[in-house]
């Protein structure tokens, strides 16, 4: 339920997780969104798609950022995302993923 989207960045090199130790991240300061896809299973990239949109909503909504492991924001991304993903798989069953 966004009322607005961040610009999302799509990077097709894999040298930017290596460097970054992400496959994803959200830039708090200019709302942009960066997704990691090459070698990367599209299931995976829109899992990641949706984790930093989580993070997106959760600045938009005053939240105290952390991106650290085990941080309140981060379980949320995760858990959310997941939730994502399964309501999305259901829709997507018969197109070969």
């Amino acid at each position: 339920d966004l009322d607005s989207l961040p610009k999302i960045v799509v990077i097709n090199n894999p040298q930017f997780s290596i460097d970054n130790k992400t496959f994803g991240c959200f830039d708090l300061m200019n709302d942009v969104i960066k997704i990691q896809i090459a070698n990367r299973h599209p299931l995976d990239v829109f899992r990641t798609l949706a984790h930093e949109l989580v993070h997106y909503q959760q600045k938009k909504s005053g939240k105290e950022m952390s991106g650290e492991t085990g941080s309140d924001c981060e379980n949320e991304a995760n858990s959310v995302a997941g939730e994502i993903m399964r309501h999305y798989t259901k829709t997507i069953q018969n197109h070969g993923y």
